[in-house]
């Protein structure tokens, strides 16, 4: 009461992660936008809202919420659909006026008024972001103690499992571990160029792939830095090396391919950007 009038009570006023948790169809709409046709600032600023929540007092909920889901296996398709998007990864020195996670080794943001305007074609896009918020969302989901995670939804881990078995390709699984084969299906770009030649030599057209750290290098390492991640997280660490070790033989192939290219590359004179 105010004077002589009679004022309603104000609502309550919640965070934005409470509000999210209040009702979980929310969260369902905005993950399913991170796949949503070609509207690239959509699924990149759909990333970043769930991002944003599964680092905020919501996140020990929100894989469990996702999980829970009638749409659960969509949310996981559509991530893995976007990771499958394969475009060029630009990288030159003006591309913090574009696209700043292009290139965050260069911490291009002290530069911002060194402006250089070349005549260029170059048109804004998001698709590389996009692939990169969803694998500083995953990085960053790995680090958390608890569990489960959101890295341990999106790449198919059981989370009611032992830990011996939270990572394992069984008939009745596969729809869940799309991402997780979309990422190594990435790492694996380049890696069986020995066998191709060896299966296509009467074939004038084939062409061996390039290695993706050097196609796609902040890719690359992110994706490194994830496997790192899982491996090193308590209680998803030892069904990850086993997975990686049975299915993919992946330390030995990955290992084999930076030997050569480390070779290759003391015989360059000077370095030179692309």
């Amino acid at each position: 009461q105010l004077g002589q009038h009679n004022l309603s009570h104000l609502p309550t006023v919640v965070s934005m992660d409470q509000l999210v948790g209040f009702d979980g169809k929310i969260l369902n709409r905005i993950s399913l936008l991170i796949n949503y046709q070609d509207q690239e600032e959509i699924c990149f600023l759909s990333t970043r809202i769930v991002h944003l929540l599964s680092s905020s007092k919501l996140g020990p909920n929100v894989a469990t919420s996702l999980s829970s889901s009638k749409d659960a296996n969509a949310i996981v398709f559509g991530v893995s659909e976007r990771l499958s998007i394969n475009l060029p990864e630009v990288t030159t020195c003006d591309d913090y006026e574009y696209d700043i996670n292009n290139i965050p080794f260069w911490l291009a943001k002290n530069t911002m008024k060194n402006t250089y305007n070349y005549p260029s074609d170059f048109e804004r896009r998001l698709n590389t972001s996009v692939r990169l918020a969803l694998l500083n969302l995953l990085i960053d989901n790995a680090q958390p103690s608890f569990s489960p995670t959101l890295v341990e939804f999106f790449l198919g881990y059981d989370l009611n499992a032992e830990p011996l078995t939270k990572l394992q390709d069984t008939d009745t699984n596969q729809a869940s571990l799309v991402c997780l084969h979309s990422i190594l299906d990435m790492l694996r770009q380049g890696l069986d160029n020995e066998d191709i030649g060896e299966d296509t030599m009467m074939d004038d057209t084939a062409k061996p792939s390039q290695l993706m750290i050097d196609t796609h290098p902040i890719l690359a390492e992110k994706c490194y830095e994830l496997i790192y991640r899982l491996c090193a997280k308590k209680g998803i660490s030892t069904s990850t090396l086993r997975y990686l070790r049975n299915r993919e033989d992946f330390f030995y192939k990955q290992f084999s391919s930076m030997s050569s290219r480390l070779e290759h590359n003391i015989e360059v004179e000077s370095t030179s950007f692309p």
